[in-house]
């Protein structure tokens, strides 16, 4: 009797080993499925990809040390993490619908740290009516467009609102009849609208220069304007390695350090190009230096 029971036993793991990976519990597939420890994963909103500065700062980071990056863009970053596809994410901070705020605090991710901003810009109709080409202050700007009463197209997207919305208060809050527009339209909508009204609106300056490329549109154009009001905060989370043991925590950690060293951040505040009439990137580490930074990221 104990003889076939140990034949019994020996097929069943044999017919276990031979059964295809889809069907094998999740845990194992995931754990297979892991890169070896000198690929980073990194999940990534299209922003800094767009911009052109990420494959920038990725083949400073490559040449100077023995990882290589593996980039997912997306919009998702946070759901493909907490399905064991990233070692770390980039996003932008405390927007609900990308999850940073939960993805840290159900315990998927370490404390999450700035590393820069990516900028808002006025897009500006063919003509320019308001005259606003070329300021900077970006209060100024909305007070001309108000004043002249030249159309604006709200942008319905949450974020590039809120600003618009700060700097309406700042302007000492005008009349917004007949000239402020709610077309229940954002982001590219807002662009399509604003080409076709001879409008001004606000939205970000990779995504307008991207869809400019893309619709090889000329009508429009876009001023970056100065100062904090118009700049999104971007932050690089790890993961958790008590939630993805698996995960290359180690390489996340290594180039998180790199994207806070001082030589990086001043890379950041140097970047150009000939897409945008100013740099569309700002460097936001000054405040997460601590002494981890000091070790490099050099491997």
């Amino acid at each position: 009797m104990k003889k076939l029971t140990a034949a019994a036993l020996a097929i069943a793991i044999l017919g276990v080993a031979l059964l295809p990976e889809s069907i094998l519990p999740q845990a194992a597939a995931q754990e297979t499925a892991q890169p070896d420890k000198t690929t980073i994963r990194l999940a990534t909103v299209r922003t800094p990809r767009d911009g052109g500065l990420l494959d920038e700062l990725i083949a400073t980071f490559e040449s100077r040390t023995d990882y290589r990056v593996e980039v997912n863009v997306g919009k998702l970053v946070y759901e493909d993490a907490k399905a064991g596809k990233a070692d770390v994410i980039l996003s932008h901070f405390g927007h609900a619908h990308l999850g940073v705020e939960p993805f840290v605090q159900e315990g998927y991710g370490l404390w999450p740290e700035a590393v820069l901003s990516s900028r808002d810009g006025f897009i500006i109709p063919e003509g320019d009516p308001a005259k606003v080409a070329g300021l900077t202050d970006p209060v100024e700007i909305f007070r001309r467009i108000a004043e002249s009463r030249s159309p604006f197209i709200m942008n319905k997207d949450a974020s590039h609102n809120y600003a618009v919305e700060t700097l309406w208060h700042a302007a000492g809050s005008p009349d917004r009849e007949g000239w402020y527009l709610d077309l229940d339209v954002k982001n590219a909508k807002v662009a399509e609208a604003a080409a076709s009204k001879n409008a001004y609106s606000v939205w970000g300056a990779t995504a307008f220069k991207d869809w400019q490329e893309k619709t090889g549109d000329t009508q429009l154009s876009m001023v970056l304007p100065d100062g904090p009001i118009m700049s999104r905060l971007m932050v690089a989370d790890v993961v958790n390695p008590e939630r993805f043991p698996q995960a290359n925590v180690e390489g996340a950690k290594a180039f998180v350090r790199f994207l806070l060293e001082p030589e990086t951040q001043a890379q950041i505040a140097a970047f150009k190009s000939d897409r945008f009439s100013a740099p569309p990137f700002l460097p936001a580490g000054r405040n997460n230096v601590d002494e981890s930074i000091a070790s490099g990221a050099r491997k």
